[in-house]
């Protein structure tokens, strides 16, 4: 089988990676292999999870410098896109120009042709308000969530949910669920909802999801 990595910035990420995207990869002949960014002090780990970007750059250059990898991924929230990461200060008139300029900038900084960069827009919530639309019935029903569902019907493009402290995807199921839990109830929902309607709610998540099952390099 291929071998493919993805750096992913917690460990609700690493549970989606290992419970939803890898039983599909390797359908495809893919293993998918998961690594949460580290925080390391005096060479000790310390703590896991998102942070500064030097997080991330200290795991993904030395798995990029190793040769069994067929795929290198990064996945990463475009909502509080760390500051001192490649492109982090990218203009766009569209989230969506400002995203594929930030992809850009990481290829820049890192051109291997195996490296897969993903800034989801605009965070991991985003595939769960994706579920949402997809099977209603795995959400607790309560009007709050009624709403939820409501007022995500003005929106074409679930990955155009804004990026604010009032509005981002986390924070409006926040609102209308206020015992969620993104590392229980967010993976156990992922795991039960049709991934195909999910990636076909997030354009650019099913595209980086393609590149990374796809076999030429």
């Amino acid at each position: 089988m291929r071998q493919t990595v993805i750096v992913v910035e917690g460990q609700s990420e690493e549970a989606f990676v290992t419970q939803v995207l890898a039983p599909r990869a390797a359908d495809a002949g893919v293993y998918l292999t998961p690594i949460v960014v580290k925080h390391l002090h005096g060479g000790a780990v310390v703590g896991r999870g998102g942070g500064s970007w030097k997080h991330y750059e200290k795991l993904l250059a030395p798995l990029i410098h190793q040769t069994h990898w067929d795929r290198v991924g990064l996945m990463c929230d475009f909502y509080g896109y760390p500051p001192a990461a490649p492109g982090a200060d990218c203009p766009g008139a569209t989230p969506h120009a400002r995203r594929e300029a930030i992809h850009a900038s990481l290829r820049q900084a890192f051109p291997d042709p195996r490296f897969r960069p993903c800034v989801v827009l605009h965070e991991f919530e985003t595939l769960v308000l994706a579920a949402l639309r997809a099977d209603r019935a795995l959400f607790p029903q309560t009007p709050e969530l009624d709403q939820l569902v409501t007022d995500l019907d003005g929106f074409d493009d679930l990955e155009l949910v804004n990026d604010s402290v009032a509005t981002s995807p986390s924070h409006r199921i926040a609102t209308a669920w206020p015992e969620y839990q993104k590392a229980i109830d967010g993976i156990r929902i992922l795991t039960r909802a049709p991934l195909s309607r999910v990636l076909s709610e997030c354009a650019t998540f099913h595209g980086w999801w393609a590149e990374l099952v796809r076999t030429a390099p």
